[in-house]
């Protein structure tokens, strides 16, 4: 019993109020260069996502011709981002086609918000 007390008492750690986790702070290893703008506020004053998605997968991301719309599962997800951004149902989002090979530069670069590709 004394062995359960000692390893319960020693393993809850300090009580002492000036030592918890929630008065501690995690501090950045490297300070931000440059103007830094968060993506999400950066969509939203925008008034659109800029979407990378696949161009002439069938089931992915698709021009159909008789609509002239892209359709397709990563289409979808960006719609679906969009609106849980923006609160509507409405398309604010522009489908960016992004080739493979480009598809992680485009994001590093900003030309993208989102990647909606499998990677």
């Amino acid at each position: 019993v004394v062995l359960v007390v000692g390893l319960s008492v020693g393993l809850s750690g300090s009580n002492n109020p000036s030592t918890t986790n929630t008065d501690r702070q995690a501090t950045p290893s490297l300070a931000p260069t440059g103007i830094f703008v968060p993506t999400l506020e950066a969509i939203v004053e925008r008034g659109f996502l800029r979407c990378g998605v696949p161009e002439g997968e069938i089931g992915f991301g698709l021009l159909n011709e008789a609509t002239n719309e892209l359709e397709g599962f990563e289409i979808d997800m960006c719609r679906a981002v969009a609106a849980a951004i923006f609160g509507s149902d409405e398309d604010r989002f522009e489908p960016v086609p992004t080739a493979s090979p480009d598809r992680w530069t485009s994001l590093q670069s900003k030309s993208i918000d989102i990647l909606a590709r499998r990677s």
